[in-house]
């Protein structure tokens, strides 16, 4: 059973293929709070009204791209405590300032595409489970 079923996750990605495999794993996985935006000005809408648990976005689609997204989420109180996980296509390493945006807006991890959607699922169980030990930490 998963522990993590009702955590609310959205996905940012304007490939539409894409969202539906990984809906689909997520849907396997026993997760049941899934919404999708395919632009980043329309993800920034979602996740101030409905506050998910976890934001996973690529870096470029229509509008603000990812890392905006991050920045301006992290600046909301509302949104401080959602953990993210960046899917893309970039390769971090050959850029320093990629990588440097990374840390920098907050990622929890980082994908590089193609992945495996199975890989995904399971990046998103070990965000919870971080921030599952970070809440009892603070108690």
């Amino acid at each position: 059973m998963n522990r993590f079923r009702d955590r609310k996750i959205l996905i940012i990605e304007d490939e539409r293929l894409i969202v539906q495999v990984w809906m689909i794993y997520f849907e396997q996985a026993g997760y049941r709070n899934i919404r999708q935006a395919e632009t980043g000005l329309e993800g920034l809408q979602i996740a101030r009204e409905w506050r998910p648990d976890l934001i996973i976005s690529d870096v470029m689609h229509p509008g603000p791209d990812g890392f905006d997204i991050f920045n301006e989420l992290f600046l909301d109180p509302r949104t401080l405590s959602t953990r993210f996980i960046m899917a893309s296509g970039c390769a971090p390493s050959p850029q320093p300032e990629f990588s440097d945006k990374l840390s920098t807006a907050g990622v929890s991890v980082y994908l590089k595409k193609p992945f495996d959607p199975r890989e995904l699922v399971a990046c998103a169980q070990k965000v919870f489970t971080e921030a599952e030990k970070e809440t009892l930490k603070g108690l």
